[in-house]
């Protein structure tokens, strides 16, 4: 089959990068080994990782340069705006080329929806639909895009879509309200970056001594990486803290652990592959990821998937990540720096009696959680499940 990916990213994309930009390359890549087709829009130019993916270039690169938050949303409407309009001028060239569009955001959905009534849409959803309570938006302009981005947007897009494949339970349930029909619905956790051996290149793991804290992701307000430095303020030892990605909110992040006198033990990585990444998995004593509200944290099944003791700091119920708790595995409902203190102390030194072992953290995280070609291959079930059925419309004369 066919299939036009359309992301917003900018690639390559560096190893921290996660959520919806690494979504769409890694479905793409795992989808050509089911023998789909596959092209990517995107801005950048496209790297080793997209092997037989053909890369769709969005020609205007869109830069904001601003660390405000509203200057965060400003970059994430035009970049969907971009890729939009290279995903319309790709598919008027020769609409026939393609059998189905994936979508990977709501303005995605609805603009090409609009533009190509017939073409079959599939849409992944990423966030949730209604926050819960404790988890609102909590600066100005949170509060401002939220209901338009929810309120409207969002809703037409599930009612467009010919599938919706939800990354949560929580995700599934609120779609299904919207829509009415679970048929069109599928719960698919997100691909998490696979295990392999990591190479022999020098990265920054080896500049970096255990013990350590690591934590992973975009560093723009939402995931509270200040809290996770405050909480190593309250931890009497040596063990520092890793902070992998970049983002607007990384001056602040500095200026707190200046003022809680801990910058000489807080490490930040700009910049690291794949490899580097999965290093640092495997040398963390503890991954720690503090966050206000996320679709499904993919980075939390991969330090599992490398054997490293996992804590998810939150106050947003994930029942699918709830479900999943063991000794080395803990969502904990709170974003109080002494209380993640407290569990990143007993986590890293060991309960009593008790050393966690790496082989078995992995060896259950791979029981847990499905292997990207199973991913894959759910994926492509969906495809076949899509486009059969308007095929069989078509000779009728019926528009899909």
């Amino acid at each position: 089959m066919r299939v036009l990916m359309v992301s917003r990213a900018s690639y390559p994309l560096p190893a921290s990068q996660g959520g919806t930009d690494a979504y769409a390359l890694r479905t793409a890549t795992y989808l050509v080994p089911q023998g789909h087709q596959v092209f990517l829009v995107g801005q950048g130019q496209p790297g080793p990782a997209f092997g037989e993916v053909r890369f769709v270039r969005v020609p205007a690169r869109v830069q904001v340069t601003s660390r405000l938050r509203v200057a965060y949303f400003l970059k994430g409407f035009l970049l969907n705006i971009a890729s939009v309009l290279t995903a319309t001028k790709f598919l008027r060239k020769d609409p026939d080329r393609i059998d189905i569009v994936h979508c990977n955001s709501n303005l995605a959905v609805v603009l090409l929806g609009l533009l190509f009534p017939g073409k079959p849409l599939v849409y992944t959803m990423h966030d949730p639909l209604v926050l819960p309570q404790r988890a609102r938006p909590a600066t100005w302009i949170d509060r401002l895009i939220r209901p338009i981005n929810n309120g409207l947007f969002e809703r037409w897009a599930l009612r467009r879509a010919a599938h919706v494949i939800a990354v949560s339970s929580e995700i599934r349930t609120q779609a299904e309200q919207v829509i009415g029909d679970s048929r069109k619905l599928t719960l698919l956790y997100p691909f998490s970056r696979p295990a392999h051996a990591v190479s022999t290149d020098t990265g920054p793991s080896e500049a970096i001594e255990p013990p350590y804290v690591l934590s992973v992701g975009a560093q723009t307000g939402r995931k509270r990486f200040d809290l996770l430095i405050r909480a190593l303020a309250l931890i009497p030892s040596s063990i520092g803290l890793v902070l992998v990605g970049s983002g607007s909110d990384r001056p602040r992040l500095g200026r707190c652990a200046r003022e809680v006198g801990v910058t000489e033990r807080v490490v930040f990585l700009d910049h690291v592959n794949d490899d580097q990444l999965l290093g640092l998995y495997r040398e963390a004593s503890v991954y720690a990821l503090a966050s206000t509200r996320e679709g499904f944290p993919a980075t939390l099944i991969e330090a599992a998937l490398n054997g490293t003791p996992t804590l998810y700091f939150t106050d947003a119920a994930h029942a699918d990540l709830e479900r999943s708790q063991s000794d080395f595995f803990r969502v904990i409902h709170s974003l109080e720096p002494e209380r993640m203190a407290d569990a990143i102390n007993r986590t890293w030194a060991g309960e009593p009696g008790r050393v966690p072992d790496r082989g078995r953290i992995a060896q259950w995280a791979r029981s847990r959680f499905p292997p990207p070609e199973a991913v894959a291959g759910a994926i492509d079930r969906i495809y076949a499940g899509v486009v059969g059925p308007m095929m069989l419309r078509e000779p009728a004369g019926v528009t899909a």
